[in-house]
């Protein structure tokens, strides 16, 4: 007989194969950084290292905080890209508000599915203040903890 003879249970590897498809990569390592200050947490000369939720959060506060397609470091690829192009909207008087909150929340949503670990964006609000747009939204995690997250935008 020219080819070997494999005894194995299909129904078993397939169902192998299906728990790994489905299991989610495990994030890495990542060191707490203080948005209001500016700076890493430190303590004692060490990094202080985020729990995975946190890992999340700072995800989320990057991708808010950062314009797309100004830093080449966070170009993905052609079609997917990191950060908001709200930025591009402030100072701008003429364009209406309802616009520019549909167009946030469109960008919000994608960028936040973007995260193996972000499975839907719930409750998302835009009010309209006097110095410019308040943002509150909630991502689900596919472990179904939520994560609600508010953003001042000003001079819009």
């Amino acid at each position: 007989m020219m080819f070997p003879t494999i005894h194995t249970n299909l129904e078993q590897l397939n169902e192998k194969l299906s728990q790994q498809q489905n299991s989610v990569k495990p994030l890495g390592k990542s060191c707490f950084f203080d948005y209001k200050t500016g700076q890493h947490n430190i303590i004692d000369g060490r990094n202080v290292m985020c729990s995975d939720l946190e890992t999340i959060e700072q995800w989320i506060e990057k991708v808010l905080r950062t314009e797309i397609d100004k830093y080449g470091v966070y170009t993905i690829d052609e079609h997917e890209n990191f950060g908001i192009s709200i930025y591009r909207y402030i100072g701008e008087k003429n364009i209406p508000m309802g616009y520019v909150a549909s167009e946030l929340k469109r960008e919000i949503t994608e960028q936040m599915l973007q995260h193996r670990y972000i499975k839907e964006v719930t409750d998302y609000q835009a009010i309209r203040e006097k110095r410019g747009l308040h943002i509150l939204f909630t991502t689900v995690l596919i472990t179904g903890e939520q994560i609600k997250k508010e953003v001042q935008l000003y001079g819009l």
